[in-house]
C-alpha cells in the first residue's frame, strides 16, 4: 500500500463520517421544521377564532359609536332648542311690556304726523 492508497482510505472514511453526520443533521433539521410547521398550524387554528371575535367586537364598537354620535346629535339639537326657547322667554317681557308698546305707538304716530305735515307743506308750496 502506498501513501496515496492510505490517503484515499482516509478521505473515504472522512467523507463517510461527514455523510453520516450530514444525514443526522438534516434529519434533526427536518424534525425542527416539522415542529415549526405544527406550531404554526396550532397558532393559526387558535388565531382564526380570535380574529373572528375581534371582527365581531369591532362591528359592535362601530355600531355603539354610531348610536352614541346620533344621541349626541339629538342632545345638541335639544340643547339648541331649549336655548332658543329660553332666549325667546327672556325677550318676551320686553316685547309684551305695555310701556314699550305705547312708546312705539307714539313714535309711529309722530312719524305719521311729520310725514303728513311734510306732504301738506309740499302740496301747498
Amino acid at each position: 500500500m502506498t501513501l496515496i492508497d492510505l490517503l484515499i482510505i482516509v478521505i473515504i472514511v472522512a467523507v463517510s463520517v461527514l455523510s453520516i453526520y450530514l444525514v443526522k443533521y438534516l434529519n434533526n433539521f427536518k424534525k425542527t421544521l416539522e415542529t415549526i410547521e405544527r406550531d404554526i398550524h396550532l397558532v393559526t387554528e387558535k388565531a382564526i377564532p380570535v380574529l373572528e371575535n375581534l371582527e365581531a367586537v369591532t362591528k359592535k364598537a362601530v355600531q355603539i359609536t354610531n348610536e352614541a354620535e346620533e344621541q349626541i346629535s339629538e342632545i345638541i339639537s335639544f340643547v339648541k332648542s331649549i336655548k332658543r326657547k329660553v332666549s325667546m322667554a327672556v325677550e318676551l317681557p320686553r316685547v309684551i311690556n305695555p310701556e314699550n308698546r305705547i312708546a312705539e305707538l307714539l313714535k309711529n304716530l309722530n312719524a305719521i304726523a311729520k310725514g303728513f305735515s311734510v306732504f301738506w307743506s309740499k302740496l301747498f308750496s
